[in-house]
């Protein structure tokens, strides 16, 4: 029989992933910042803040060609993937950005950079 693999919300810090919206695209700031109307706002937009509190990216755009369509399907996370948060930057504008380092899924450890 199939082996059966976790769902994120089975590894720790995964949880975010039942509840919030998956943005595929690459980890870190640049797909976060795409979920809101108002980047760069020098005063806070509420519904941006809401926008983005309700968003997380999954990396497919860092996944293997061959593996994409898979992983896409799987949202497992074994890429890593970021919450975003809405706060300030260094010139006091707010931005939608990721939050903290990328948690990976699990069974799978992180990738292997080579």
């Amino acid at each position: 029989p199939p082996v059966s693999t976790p769902s994120p919300a089975a590894c720790p810090g995964l949880d975010y992933s039942e509840t919030l919206t998956r943005k595929l695209g690459s980890l870190y700031n640049d797909w976060c910042f795409s979920a809101i109307d108002n980047p760069f706002a020098s005063a806070a937009v509420p519904e941006d803040e809401v926008k983005c509190a309700s968003v997380y990216v999954d990396p497919v755009d860092d996944v293997p060609e061959a593996e994409r369509a898979a992983y896409e399907a799987a949202g497992d996370c074994r890429y890593g993937c970021q919450k975003c948060e809405y706060t300030t930057n260094a010139n006091s504008q707010y931005v939608c950005k990721a939050a903290g380092e990328p948690v990976y899924g699990c069974p799978s450890p992180p990738p292997v950079s080579t």
